[in-house]
């Protein structure tokens, strides 16, 4: 019997939230109230742009 690949197509708006996740979870750092928008925000919009290959990685 041949093993069976089953193939589930994600979009990039879904990989990059679970980029996130992934990193708003790992990230230990201490952020003010007024900030948590922000740098959740900032931090999907970084994922869903390099889901798409378009993270600019010059000078880092």
């Amino acid at each position: 019997m041949a093993d069976q690949v089953e193939l589930i197509q994600t979009s990039k708006e879904e990989v990059a939230y679970k980029l996130y996740r992934e990193i708003t979870g790992a990230e230990d750092r201490p952020i003010g109230r007024e900030e948590v928008r922000k740098y959740l925000l900032d931090t999907y919009a970084e994922c869903l742009h390099a889901t798409r290959g378009l993270r600019d990685w010059k000078g880092r």
